[in-house]
């Protein structure tokens, strides 16, 4: 894969069969801090032969947009052409199937369709550079096992349990009485587990660790 010395500069190449989706793709990747030009392709076939007439640093599509192809079998066939760009891949949804699939069939980054632009910058860097790169929140959904994801994020335990607690309606007070611990403690292992999360509210750090598998309604998962 292509490593530059000047990822602020990158050539990118978009490619998708559908006409505002290729250029909702080349709008968004020019408009990136470490992007200086982008191409365009409509079929995969296209994607291909540009890929073989020209340097890119880096080609960004998405999985399902080919006709002739699905992403998978794309980055296969771009791994056969031995060339120096990075493939970063964009994901409708967080399957661990696709994103396992995606990295095992020659792509360098997987990112969400839906996320900031400056991870897709830096995907867009990365896979230039030849590293793989995944959003926290996808590296999480393709570790098995909760104590993998727990681990992943930092979290203890007893964040855990209080979590689960939390996340079962109870207050703070009443975690503390059925752990064993102080109603600030309670408060600052909330405080480090919404770090952990990347969140702000109870609310959302408990829907975030249903989500994960990190715990249910009412106990922790392990």
């Amino acid at each position: 894969m292509k490593d530059t010395d000047s990822p602020e500069a990158l050539t990118v190449i978009v490619a998708d069969h559908r006409p505002v989706m290729a250029e909702a793709l080349g709008l968004l990747a020019q408009a990136l801090p470490s992007v200086a030009r982008v191409d365009r392709a409509r079929r995969a076939p296209d994607l291909l032969a540009a890929l073989l007439e020209e340097r890119y640093a880096s080609a960004l599509f998405c999985l399902d947009g080919f006709r002739e192809m699905d992403g998978f079998s794309l980055c296969g066939e771009i791994q056969r052409l031995r060339v120096d760009t990075g493939v970063v891949v964009l994901l409708d949804g967080p399957s661990s199937h696709a994103i396992k699939s995606a990295l095992g069939a020659g792509a360098n980054a997987v990112v969400p369709m839906v996320c900031e632009p400056r991870e897709l910058d830096r995907a867009l860097v990365d896979a230039a550079r030849g590293r793989q790169y995944l959003p926290h929140e996808l590296a999480l959904n393709i570790l098995d096992g909760t104590e993998a994801r727990s681990q992943a994020l930092g979290l203890t335990q007893r964040q855990r349990d209080v979590l689960a607690l939390a996340a079962s309606g109870s207050s703070n007070g009443e975690i503390a009485g059925e752990l064993f611990i102080s109603p600030s403690t309670v408060k600052r292992d909330l405080s480090e587990a919404f770090k952990a999360l990347g969140v702000r509210d109870r609310l959302t750090a408990c829907q975030k660790a249903r989500e994960l598998g990190i715990v249910t309604a009412g106990r922790t998962e392990g």
